[in-house]
């Protein structure tokens, strides 16, 4: 009776063993296939960076989210000025005076007091309608927008997930900061 108890017992051990063996190969080989995905994707990303950097930064975009897109732009395209707007801020911003919790998709209901970023240009509407020519720089946290002899428009994009939500931007003549959402 006892022979039969450890020789159950014996099995039960040596099956455990081998579940446990195949368990840690399994394991092994997940790890080792993950770190060659890692590889494979780190290696098109840096070719994709060279040869089609647009196309790269959407990418980035879709897979890392706004913060690290912002990080990249300006990398690859935000270091100098240039009277190209970055294509995220480009368009019509109602302007308010405190934040808002909306998603994405929040269309402003009224855009009259708004500014409009356009490439070499931002204009503001009413109640003080301007015009100031600018060039934009891009690092990694805001976009300035230099003015000749004059002090720079600093707009900072927030953006939770892949969009850009809404702008803090601080007007010329103005020492209040606003906040803007793109009109559609």
């Amino acid at each position: 009776m006892v022979g039969f108890r450890f020789a159950r017992r014996a099995r039960r051990l040596r099956i455990n063993a081998w579940f446990a063996a195949g368990l840690l190969v399994a394991f092994g080989a997940y790890v080792i296939a993950l770190t060659q995905m890692q590889h494979t994707t780190e290696r098109t990303y840096a070719a994709l960076r060279v040869s089609d950097p647009d196309l790269y930064l959407t990418k980035i975009r879709q897979t890392e989210g706004f913060r690290t897109y912002l990080r990249q732009f300006a990398a690859l395209k935000g270091q100098t000025l240039q009277a190209e707007a970055p294509p995220f801020l480009i368009g019509r911003w109602a302007l308010y005076d405190q934040p808002m919790r909306v998603d994405d998709a929040y269309v402003p209901p009224i855009c009259l007091d708004d500014v409009v970023i356009q490439d070499g240009n931002i204009r503001t509407g009413r109640p003080h309608r301007a015009s100031y020519p600018v060039r934009y720089r891009v690092d990694e946290t805001k976009v300035t927008a230099e003015r000749y002899n004059a002090p720079p428009i600093v707009i900072v994009p927030v953006g939770y997930g892949v969009h850009v939500n809404h702008i803090k931007i601080k007007l010329p003549g103005s020492d209040k900061t606003r906040y803007g959402y793109a009109c559609k």
